[in-house]
């Protein structure tokens, strides 16, 4: 099971293992989108567009969610399977990545943009304004691309493969690799501030909105720890009697 919740909490979208559709609260309503199980789904902030992600599959739909809800873009035309994917919050663009090494952008106009990585992908992450996306993976490089023109600007060097990546802003990323966590400056490619788990971080989760914060959890450590960017370090953490 996986929920996507709109900014005002009146509606969601459901990913389970049989099918992918659209809930409203009030009036209670199921908006059937699609059959077949699926890994993930996200969304806009008010959900009106969507990314879905089938398990096994070699590429993500993006959708209009309003009725009559429409598939109105197929992303991943390289082979092998998907393994990451984003989407902006207002729904303007979209991105997702896989086994082959390459990434495809959508944008709203229709556009597709190509990145060649290289290596099989962990993570891909578009900024919130659409200028800037970030592809990361088993080379333990974290790469990043403007969009307008498809060329990469910068990298980001670790000592370990990456796990997670998110574009926090057009000049801030925040990146996991084993039990690490780190945020950097986009521009000058150098890390601001780092923490740690004890160990492998096995989850990042940053905000739609009010990107200022942002939380890691590790399933083997039982324990999650949101991090702010102002104190440089973790916020509060909470610890799991189970992983």
């Amino acid at each position: 099971l996986n929920v996507a919740l709109d900014d005002g909490a009146t509606s969601s979208l459901v990913a389970t293992s049989t099918s992918f559709f659209l809930l409203t609260f009030t009036p209670t309503q199921v908006t059937p989108l699609s059959t077949g199980r699926y890994n993930s789904v996200l969304s806009s902030s008010d959900l009106t567009t969507a990314l879905s992600w089938p398990a096994g599959a070699s590429s993500t739909t993006v959708w209009r969610t309003l009725p009559p809800a429409t598939g109105i873009a197929d992303l991943g035309r390289f082979g092998g399977f998907v393994t990451c994917m984003d989407i902006t919050p207002t729904g303007n663009s979209a991105i997702s990545g896989g086994t082959a090494g390459w990434a495809t952008l959508w944008k709203d106009t229709g556009d597709k943009v190509d990145f060649k990585h290289g290596f099989r992908l962990s993570a891909v992450s578009i900024s919130p304004d659409g200028s800037i996306a970030l592809t990361a993976g088993a080379d333990n490089i974290v790469r990043l691309w403007i969009v307008n023109s498809g060329v990469a600007f910068s990298q980001l060097l670790h000592a370990n493969p990456i796990w997670f990546a998110k574009l926090l802003s057009a000049e801030l990323a925040v990146t996991t690799a084993a039990a690490e966590v780190a945020v950097w400056d986009v521009d000058r490619s150098a890390a601001l501030w780092k923490g740690s788990h004890s160990q492998t971080i096995s989850h990042l989760s940053v905000p739609l909105y009010k990107r200022n914060v942002f939380a890691t959890g590790s399933r083997l450590e039982r324990k999650v720890k949101v991090w702010s960017l102002q104190a440089e370090g973790v916020w509060f953490e909470y610890s799991h009697s189970a992983a």
